[in-house]
């Protein structure tokens, strides 16, 4: 008796009449459907470094330096805009790097935003050293909001830094999911003051542009001074910062900017 093979249910006969005029081409429409949202498509292959680097780092535990924290923030404050609706959250991160230069991590955070309790921010990204005491370095960041999908985004990013002092600049072309251009950069110091007792300082400006090159409201800057300290495995930090206040009717249409005090915690491992 000769076995019997079932055909595969995307033959035409199996479908419903309306449909066999129909050619499956999956790869066809996704390419297609990138192209008309360039946003998408860069966050796509941003997504897919990420989890190769985090890939890389869970088949090189041996020979690389895993890092992390465990977090309580007054304010979460990213950027200059409370994600937190000034109230406090816990947050987690995770952190690696091998000899070779690649690096990579993540970081958890509750929020509270419209549609969105959480966010995940994964990076990855290689660096390399200049000079004893100055190294560059480039790679992406990957937004994700598993509540509202519609918010995710990807960034690129370039840096440098030395032991006491780092920049960076970040360009998205779909921040927070909006089809809005967003160029961000930073620079953070961070000085001893005593033995025990550092000084941090960051300044940032956020620059956002909408697809049709128009400029936009969301455009600010972001300040943040404070101190901090470590005993053992944990740390702590005051600082006051810039709050720039948000209807979030829209992407980030600034209503005012005022400045107030954040707290953090964290305990190392």
């Amino acid at each position: 008796m000769r076995p019997m093979f079932r055909k595969p249910i995307t033959h035409p006969e199996f479908l419903h009449p309306d449909f066999r005029h129909i050619e499956f081409r999956p790869f066809e429409f996704r390419r297609s459907e990138f192209r008309q949202s360039p946003g998408r498509y860069f966050f796509f292959h941003c997504s897919r470094f990420v989890a190769l680097i985090l890939l890389l780092a869970a088949s090189d535990v041996a020979c690389a330096q895993l890092s992390g924290s465990v977090s309580l923030v007054s304010n979460y404050v990213y950027r200059g805009v409370s994600l937190s609706n000034d109230q406090p959250e816990p947050q987690v991160s995770l952190a690696y790097d091998n000899d070779g230069g690649w690096f990579g991590g993540l970081f958890l955070s509750r929020v509270a935003l419209p549609q969105s309790n959480s966010q995940l921010i994964g990076y990855a990204g290689y660096a390399q050293r200049w000079h004893s005491d100055m190294s560059w370095e480039a790679g992406v960041n990957v937004a994700t909001y598993p509540q509202n999908n519609g918010q995710n985004y990807g960034e690129a990013f370039v840096g440098w830094s030395t032991e006491r002092l780092n920049a960076r600049v970040y360009y998205s072309p779909n921040y927070l999911g909006q089809s809005l251009h967003s160029l961000y950069s930073e620079i953070n110091a961070n000085t001893p003051l005593t033995a025990d007792i550092h000084l941090i300082a960051h300044v940032g400006y956020l620059a956002v542009r909408a697809g049709d090159g128009d400029s936009h409201a969301g455009n600010h800057r972001d300040i943040r001074l404070g101190l901090g300290t470590s005993h053992g495995d944990w740390s702590f930090q005051i600082a006051v910062t810039s709050l720039t206040r948000t209807d979030w009717s829209d992407y980030y249409p600034r209503v005012s900017q005022t400045y107030g005090g954040v707290a953090n915690i964290a305990y190392g491992f």
